[in-house]
């Protein structure tokens, strides 16, 4: 066996270190809850939600965007349904793993960062203790500061932070490359570097920069001013950057489709391309000072953003603009001077091209900074380490006092992060924390009405203050235009849920006049006409559903068209939907039950009853079901096996509780129909022959050994 070198237990060192800081401030996130694109992309994706390891479940993940069958973020899609496998929708392990990777992006830091200490251009200004100092405190930096919070406690944001470490691994690759003599091993590292740019594109669309900035760290950090060719050099270089820069947004607009891009991408949003151009600058300064001063009480899920509608409107629109602009420019100016802090700058502006320019995403959001703030820290560190070298000798205390501040810096970023990971225990908290942060956003106001309408123990107040927040949300500022449909659609929705159906159908269709496309609320004003006995009109309402131009039919559009026909005592034609619902979902128990009543509606009761045993076998709750059984044998004249379904019904629920089931179908148009008054007839003298016979002495539970 090799021994292990100084430098394995080094990095040994500098790997258990990182891993003790990163868990010590992000302990207290392993238990926060699902937050916003949580749901969508792992709650409710059931391509993600696996039940074994075998290689084509694997790999149906590969494809896991939510209505769509297409390549999306294979890895950490992979990832999720590990997760998922493992413990469900337990968020800890998902939390596990995200903490996991932030140690991991640390540590790679941490290499990147002593490799680029070692370059050509360098290499002569540093020791290797300064190396190590440098490398080791600006990772620490990084890992520490609270802003790095929502890549890292967003569960879904796994995506940004796998994103960064292949990232980070490709730049590693490529700096064991450049390092290393001429020959096989260097051919490997090359390849090792371009699989690592294939698994970060795999990852998110923004590491398509990759190659951006390997040519950024070649100008800057392996080609020395006085060397023959440099000049040629620099011309080839940039060059390059830019006709790829012009190559990466043609890639981008290719994978995302042109819905996304410019105009298409642009008529949901609340302003235009221009406009976004212009507010981006005023934003990615924002960035930078939450990055440097990352006070809790700066960090937001949601801010306040006043759009730039012209270079003077707001004013520091056009400042904004010029810093930027002299920044780049002044970073360009200082490469062979200052190569740290022009690198970490350049870095910083040249990964936020893509999600801070031209693609019509949303305005800010804090994860964006994970990677472009990677070398941002580096400069600093290295000054720290001159400060206190130059006072060491000088002036002792001063030296210490330096060290005292880092010391004080990090304890404080890290207990920063601390605090702002107590934000994310839960969509409440989380919600009512960018309410008082960003109080002009509609989200905030809106995700909080959700919770109290749709959350544990609605009341009638709730649903009252739910309103209020939607109507007042109606003025702020929204992410995209639909958005007011959306927010009309959650007030119709909240006097659904109170019974009001009357009340919620015209503002339901208030919402589709403004997007006839809203298949949600069609959907749930189709079941307020149900409620309201307005069958034909809920009967053309669900072919409208059916037939939308998207083209995107879900097994519940189909059973509610059965489920109306059902009700106007058309069991044929119901059953043809039903049937189309159950090819899309073969597990549904609802589908089975309305089938298994169609069929008994036409006579067929012996295939009704299979239907309804097959529900039995798949409902949560079956005690509904055993009444459309015993109802089924009534018609059918089997009244021994009615009987017999009787008695597992009344083992199954007390008789005040199938009285009160019972008196819930009468007039009740959310279950399929069923003789209310046959069968209540039917059960309560069958209750009464078997208290009779209990009086008797003669019950012997017989009914009860054959279940």
């Amino acid at each position: 066996m090799e021994e292990s070198t100084p430098q394995d237990l080094r990095r040994g060192v500098v790997s258990c270190l990182l891993c003790i800081i990163v868990l010590s401030i992000y302990g207290n996130a392993l238990y926060a809850g699902w937050q916003m694109d949580d749901r969508p992309n792992i709650l409710d994706n059931t391509a993600l939600q696996i039940h074994d390891l075998m290689p084509e479940t694997l790999w149906q993940t590969f494809f896991s965007q939510a209505n769509h069958k297409r390549l999306y973020r294979p890895f950490p899609s992979l990832s999720f349904a590990l997760n998922w496998y493992l413990g469900k929708d337990d968020p800890f392990g998902y939390h596990f793993v995200n903490i996991a990777i932030h140690v991991l992006n640390a540590f790679l830091l941490y290499l990147v960062t002593a490799g680029l200490l070692r370059a050509p251009a360098l290499k002569r200004n540093y020791s290797q203790e300064a190396i190590r100092f440098v490398a080791l405190l600006a990772a620490a930096l990084w890992a520490v500061n609270p802003i790095q919070t929502q890549a890292v406690t967003y569960i879904v944001q796994r995506m940004a932070s796998m994103a960064a470490f292949f990232y980070l691994l490709g730049m590693y690759w490529y700096m064991q490359a450049r390092l290393s003599a001429k020959g096989i091993r260097r051919a490997l590292y090359f390849l090792a570097c371009a699989l690592s740019f294939l698994c970060a594109l795999g990852s998110k669309e923004n590491t398509i920069m990759l190659p951006a900035a390997l040519l950024l760290v070649e100008f800057v950090f392996f080609q020395e001013a006085g060397s023959r060719g440099s000049q040629r050099i620099k011309r080839v270089v940039l060059c390059l950057a830019g006709g790829f820069l012009l190559v990466a947004i043609i890639a981008i607009v290719m994978g995302k489709g042109r819905s996304l891009f410019l105009a298409g991408g642009y008529q949901t949003r609340p302003f235009t391309l221009w406009q976004r151009l212009m507010t981006e600058p005023r934003i990615v300064l924002y960035y930078l000072s939450q990055i440097f001063y990352p006070l809790p009480s700066r960090l937001s899920i949601v801010h306040n953003v006043v759009l730039s509608t012209s270079l003077l409107h707001p004013w520091t629109t056009l400042p904004a603009i010029l810093l930027i602009a002299g920044l780049i420019s002044g970073a360009l100016l200082c490469i062979r001077r200052w190569p740290l802090l022009a690198f970490g700058l350049l870095f910083f502006f040249l990964n936020h091209i893509v999600e801070s320019t031209t693609i019509p995403l949303e305005l800010i959001f804090e994860h964006r900074n994970y990677l472009p703030s990677l070398f941002l820290f580096m400069p600093l560190s290295a000054g720290i380490y001159q400060l206190i070298q130059n006072y060491r000798s000088r002036n002792k205390i001063l030296s210490w006092a330096i060290i005292g501040t880092v010391t004080v810096v990090l304890a404080g970023w890290g207990y920063g992060t601390y605090i702002r990971n107590k934000a994310w225990k839960d969509r409440k908290t989380l919600w009512m924390d960018a309410m008082r942060k960003a109080p002009h956003s509609a989200r905030a106001l809106g995700v909080l009405g959700i919770e109290l309408a749709w959350g544990e123990h609605p009341t009638p107040g709730k649903y009252k203050l739910a309103r209020r927040f939607f109507e007042k949300s109606l003025s702020m500022t929204k992410a995209r235009t639909f958005f007011d449909a959306d927010i009309l659609g959650n007030i119709a929705g909240t006097y659904f849920q109170e019974g009001r159906y009357r009340k919620a159908i015209p503002i339901y269709r208030q919402v589709l006049e403004m997007d006839p496309l809203f298949l949600k609320t069609r959907y749930e004003l189709i079941k307020a006409l149900i409620l309201t006995g307005e069958l034909n009109e809920a009967s053309a309402q669900a072919d409208i559903l059916i037939a939308n131009p998207k083209h995107y039919v879900k097994s519940e559009y189909l059973n509610i068209k059965g489920f109306i026909l059902l009700w106007q005592k058309k069991p044929r034609q119901a059953l043809l939907f039903f049937r189309k619902a159950l090819t899309k979902d073969p597990t549904r128990p609802d589908v089975l039950l309305n089938i298994g009543v169609a069929f008994s509606q036409m006579g067929r009761y012996a295939r009704g009853q299979w239907f309804l045993k097959q529900a039995l076998k798949k409902a949560d709750d079956p005690t509904s079901i055993y009444f459309y059984l015993i109802d089924n044998r009534l018609s059918a004249d089997k009244r021994k096996e009615a009987e017999r379904y009787a008695a597992r019904l009344c083992s199954l629920a007390s008789l005040w509780a199938i009285s009160e089931r019972l008196a819930a179908f009468v007039g009740n148009s959310k279950s399929a129909p069923l003789d209310v008054g046959h069968l209540s007839h039917f059960i309560m003298k069958y209750i009464g022959k078997q208290v009779a016979a209990l009086d008797d002495g003669k019950f012997n539970g017989k009914a009860e050994r054959k279940r």
